[in-house]
């Protein structure tokens, strides 16, 4: 009787330390880091190509070692390779033949974003928009870093003066409308990832942002018809599905939600965020023994995250 007694208090503690997500309130926004991999439709050349471009480049500069074009479009090809320390090498390189070369100084900023030195990516940003003011993509780049600090409002700014430059600049309406989302601003927000779709009908993220938007504002319809869109654009968008399964499970509809969650964890494997939210649905279906299995995969996941 206490080791029933024990069980019970245990799971019952369990719940508690799982967020309830199915109450009725506005599902989180997916995490930026599930957002900023390109999710555009647009498949990157293959590392394949990227090699063989720093092979002609190569080639080119023993002709012409003072080519700095040469050099940025080879830091470029090491960058998409994830050789960012490489990448920069180039640009310095390509800077000591030019140092009024605005692309290196863009390119090697956005190296050091990924890098994660958004000190030195700024001050590179602000360089590239010094030599060359009509350059929209640093006015983005100066965007993420500043509304990766919080200052969102500074960001839709810098994305302003890219798009006035470009108004058919596609990742500056979704960049823009990431920021508008962090100030709970989801009618902005829409309408940006609107334009975004607009200009880029295959961005499977932005059809899944502008669902959450539109959930978030109560429209649930309009938020099951754009995580459809999302889904449809592209299959292996795990949030896509993992957010439909939350609306599903919002309007009470268990099983589509159950299969959602299972195909979120299916597509990504080692995301906590889908065990949990596939764990309360167990919990209110009654199906405590598959909760709290899940519930230790998402301790599991998180000690391992934190380690």
């Amino acid at each position: 009787m206490l080791k029933k007694a024990f069980i019970f208090l245990f799971l019952l503690f369990c719940s508690m330390m799982i967020r309830p997500v199915f109450a009725g309130e506005t599902i989180p926004l997916i995490p930026t880091n599930l957002v900023l991999p390109p999710c555009d439709g647009f498949m990157p050349p293959s590392p394949m190509e990227w090699n063989k471009e720093i092979e002609q480049m190569t080639s080119a500069l023993l002709t012409n070692p003072q080519s700095a074009d040469n050099y940025v479009r080879r830091g470029i090809a090491y960058g998409e390779l994830g050789q960012h320390e490489q990448a920069i090498a180039e640009y310095n390189q390509a800077l000591k033949i030019d140092s009024k070369n605005a692309d290196a100084y863009f390119n090697r900023g956005f190296d050091y974003e990924e890098k994660g030195n958004s000190q030195q990516a700024l001050a590179d940003y602000d360089k590239a928009i010094e030599l060359n003011p009509k350059m929209a993509e640093a006015y983005t780049g100066r965007g993420r870093i500043l509304n990766e600090r919080g200052e969102n409002k500074k960001a839709i700014e810098e994305y302003t003066k890219a798009i006035k430059i470009d108004p058919n600049y596609q990742e500056a309406y979704y960049d823009r409308a990431l920021a508008y989302d962090d100030l709970h601003d989801y009618t902005n927000a829409g309408e940006n990832y609107r334009k975004a779709i607009a200009l880029n009908p295959n961005d499977a993220c932005a059809y899944n942002n502008l669902a959450l938007d539109e959930q978030a504002q109560g429209n649930y319809v309009g938020a099951l018809s754009n995580f459809n869109r999302a889904i449809t654009t592209d299959p292996q968008l795990a949030s896509a599905f993992g957010n439909r399964g939350a609306l599903y499970a919002i309007q009470g509809k268990s099983d589509q939600a159950l299969s959602d969650f299972n195909q979120a964890i299916r597509l990504e494997p080692t995301d906590s965020e889908w065990y949990r939210r596939r764990s309360n649905l167990y919990w209110k279906r009654g199906e405590y023994q598959k909760s709290f299995g899940d519930f230790w995969s998402l301790i599991k996941f998180r000690l391992i995250k934190n380690a």
